[in-house]
């Protein structure tokens, strides 16, 4: 990243996409998807909690390490890198940045020095990824099998979760709005910072 890009969202504590991504084919596709759920995300949570910490969106290139991710920096800011191949694969951007986004928002309500997502938060995200896909998926039984049948146990609970409110995205942020002010009212024993 840039010092310059960087300076520029810590000034006006937001996001953006990396520019480095510009060039490459279908770059607005990607933007359009990421724009998208990002909006959807500020609409359920509010302008406040998505621009807790400056955001930088990035997407991994070969050798990158495990994506998709995102990963608090010098505790300040947080980065996520994706994991796409074709910007044109909408469903596979939104699916991702549904998922990112829903730590990003575990972050803003309690902190980025806080513990490593644990597995009740990947399947908290998992879900909320599967709620997006009820909305923008023409596959969505297939999303719902690869979350049911993913190797990491943790992302499979997701399914339940997002089950449980019939996969709609306000019941499933109201579900979590509650989760995460149990959470930094500290009432499941954990350490928040």
């Amino acid at each position: 990243m840039h010092m310059e890009q960087m300076k520029a969202v810590e000034d006006d504590r937001t996001w953006e996409i990396s520019g480095n991504l510009s060039v490459l084919p279908n770059y607005s596709e990607f933007k359009r998807a990421v724009h998208s759920v990002h909006s959807r995300f500020e609409f359920m949570f509010g302008k406040e909690i998505m621009d807790k910490h400056p955001l930088l969106i990035d997407n991994a290139t070969c050798g990158s390490g495990y994506t998709p991710i995102i990963t608090p920096v010098l505790g300040r800011y947080l980065i996520i890198k994706l994991n796409i191949e074709n910007f044109s694969d909408r469903e596979r951007i939104i699916f991702q940045v549904s998922h990112e986004l829903c730590h990003y928002v575990f972050y803003s309500y309690l902190g980025l020095n806080r513990a490593q997502a644990d597995d009740r938060e990947e399947g908290i995200c998992s879900g909320m990824s599967l709620c997006f896909m009820k909305l923008h998926s023409a596959d969505f039984d297939n999303w719902c099998k690869y979350i049911q049948h993913h190797d990491n146990l943790a992302y499979r609970s997701g399914y339940d979760f997002a089950n449980k409110v019939e996969f709609d995205l306000q019941k499933f942020s109201k579900e979590l709005k509650n989760v995460l002010q149990a959470m930094s009212n500290n009432e499941y024993g954990e350490k928040v910072s």
